[in-house]
C-alpha cells in the first residue's frame, strides 16, 4: 500500500502557507499491509502503460462486429456515397429544397448545406449524397450550369 506524506514547515511571514521551499518535500513511503489483512500475498496490481506504448483499445472501424451489429450504413460508411459538391446556392437554400430538386434523378441519401455557425445563414455550398453513381453523374450533367433561385449551379464531384 503506498501513502503520501508532506513534510511542510510553515513560514510564519505568510500566513500559515507553506514556505515555497518546502513544497518540493512530498515523497512516497512503502507501508506494511496491516495484519490480517488478506490482499497481502496478492501481487501489486500493474501500472497501466506508458505512454507510447502498447494499447488495448481498439477503434470501432477496425473492431470485428457480428452481423446485426454494424454501426454505419449497410453498404457503407457516407464516406462511400458518390457525393456532388454544389456551389453557388443562395444564401436561403435549405436542405429540403435540394433533396426535392436532386431527388428527381434518384435516391438521395444525405444533404448538407454549409452553414455559418454564428449566424446559421448559408455559405453558398452544399454537398449531396447519392444511392448510386450512375444516378449523381446523371444529375451533375442535368444540373451544371442550370439557373436556380436566380443563380448557376455549378455541380461537381465532391473528390477527385
Amino acid at each position: 500500500m503506498l501513502d503520501w506524506t508532506a513534510s511542510v514547515r510553515h513560514d510564519d511571514n505568510h500566513n500559515n502557507q507553506p514556505a515555497q521551499s518546502d513544497l518540493t518535500n512530498i515523497f512516497y513511503t512503502e507501508l506494511a499491509p496491516p495484519a490480517g489483512d488478506e490482499d497481502a500475498d496478492a501481487p501489486a496490481p500493474a501500472a497501466a502503460p506508458a505512454a507510447g506504448g502498447p494499447s488495448k483499445y481498439v477503434p470501432p472501424s477496425m473492431r470485428n462486429r457480428g452481423p446485426g451489429e454494424s454501426m454505419g450504413r449497410p453498404g457503407g460508411s457516407r464516406d462511400d456515397l458518390p457525393t456532388l459538391r454544389v456551389t453557388n446556392i443562395s444564401e436561403d437554400t435549405q436542405e429540403n429544397d435540394l433533396r426535392e430538386l436532386f431527388g428527381s434523378f434518384g435516391r438521395v441519401a444525405r444533404v448538407y448545406v454549409g452553414r455559418d455557425r454564428e449566424t446559421g445563414i448559408g455559405k453558398g455550398f452544399a454537398f449531396v449524397s447519392f444511392e448510386e453513381r450512375a444516378v449523381a453523374q446523371r444529375a451533375m450533367e442535368k444540373m451544371h450550369g442550370r439557373g436556380y433561385d436566380s443563380l448557376i449551379l455549378n455541380v461537381q464531384w465532391s473528390r477527385e
